[in-house]
């Protein structure tokens, strides 16, 4: 991290948090859960990430999961970094902290599409400023443009219909279909995240693991 950015670490309250990026994160349950039975535990260990906007006003960067549990833990507080720079420059310092956390490849995409979108960087400078090729940050942003604003609503939230997980939401499997005509090394033809094999009418698989995420594949079928 650019020390310059951080100001000081500290308690601030969770309800003057402005959570503005909470629409590029993919809500995880299960991880909130073990985030909530280990902070009853042992207390948060590590930081979010927070921009100083004003007089007791943040927004935060990065720390969503963290702050989803700590609310189920009936906290009121939050342990954070505290920056004081530009939100582009903060999103440019947490997408390259390669290190710290593997990014989801749409959370990443989600990031990029924030720089390219709403503070106009060109992906030429996006590429420079996080240590990546143009071809890298193009690929993720036609990735989330081509993304139906159904599935990008359906993502974050972690959302299905009821009773029935992601993997078998037919939005979600007829926009993978349509994906892997596009980018048929990131979404093959027959996938199924994992939990939800049951659910998947592959019956011949080979395991492909992406960042966080292990897909089942048919081969039969690519």
């Amino acid at each position: 991290m650019d020390s310059g950015h951080l100001r000081e670490v500290k308690e601030i309250e969770i309800t003057h948090l402005h959570l503005r990026y909470a629409h590029t994160r993919i809500h995880r349950p299960e991880r909130v859960s073990s985030l909530a039975s280990s902070i009853e535990r042992f207390g948060q260990i590590i930081p979010v990430i927070a921009l100083r906007e004003g007089v007791g006003s943040f927004v935060l960067i990065d720390g969503y999961l963290r702050v989803n549990a700590l609310r189920r833990c009936r906290r009121d507080t939050v342990r954070a970094e505290i920056w004081e720079c530009k939100e582009e420059e903060a999103l440019v310092e947490v997408l390259v902290r390669a290190h710290s956390r593997k990014w989801d490849f749409i959370e990443e995409a989600a990031l990029i599409w924030e720089l390219h979108q709403q503070y106009h960087l060109s992906q030429s400078r996006i590429a420079s400023l996080v240590g990546r090729k143009q071809g890298w940050v193009s690929g993720r942003l036609a990735l989330y443009q081509a993304l139906s604003e159904d599935l990008l609503e359906l993502i974050p939230r972690g959302a299905s219909p009821p009773g029935r997980p992601p993997s078998s939401s037919p939005q979600l499997h007829a926009q993978y279909r349509s994906m892997a005509k596009y980018f048929p090394r990131i979404f093959p033809k027959r996938i199924c995240p994992p939990g939800t094999w049951p659910f998947c009418s592959a019956t011949t698989r080979r395991p492909i693991v992406s960042n966080e995420r292990t897909w089942c594949v048919n081969p039969s079928s690519s």
